[in-house]
């Protein structure tokens, strides 16, 4: 019943988060080497070799309600 606020911030291979204030995600892409396993089992490449750039994803984390998005914002970093 309340809505989250989220800071993302991606610059080369750093990505930090903050939820509502509060850090929850400082990593830098370049150190992330494991293998990652899909939902389905198969084996994704590691994060330090995905694309720095595309398209941006939301997931659901609950099968009975949507992703409900207000006042996004994006900006280009240089």
């Amino acid at each position: 019943t309340e809505w989250n606020r989220y800071h993302v911030r991606c610059q080369g291979s750093r990505i930090q988060v903050t939820l509502n204030g509060e850090a929850i995600l400082d990593v830098n892409l370049d150190q992330e080497t494991p293998i990652v396993t899909r939902h389905n089992g198969d084996a994704a490449s590691p994060l330090r070799d995905r694309p720095r750039r595309g398209h941006l994803g939301f997931q659901e984390l609950s099968q009975d309600s949507h992703v409900q998005i207000r006042n996004a914002r994006l900006r280009v970093l240089d």
